[in-house]
């Protein structure tokens, strides 16, 4: 997983198999609200999404939409790199 439009894919892939819909209809701007996606289901994808990036994430009032957790990702993967140059 490179590039952040390769985090977006991935991102989109695994809500779209979690909400039985297609990848192509999710955009970056697209809301979680709108996914229809609860507390519950917020859990269960940042836990895959950890494990597939091998980062943590924290939840927090900011992401509201799927850019929102990119942007999360990709600032988790940038520290881990710098922890791991220590």
């Amino acid at each position: 997983m490179g590039s952040e439009r390769t985090a977006f894919d991935h991102v989109a892939k695994r809500i779209a198999r979690h909400k039985g819909v297609r990848a192509s209809k999710i955009r970056p701007q697209t809301t979680f609200l709108q996914l229809r996606l609860d507390s519950l289901d917020m859990v269960e994808l940042l836990l895959n999404l950890e494990d597939d990036f091998h980062v943590e994430i924290e939840m927090t009032d900011r992401i509201r939409c799927v850019q929102d957790l990119v942007d999360c990702i990709e600032q988790a993967r940038r520290n881990d790199d710098k922890k791991k140059k220590r």
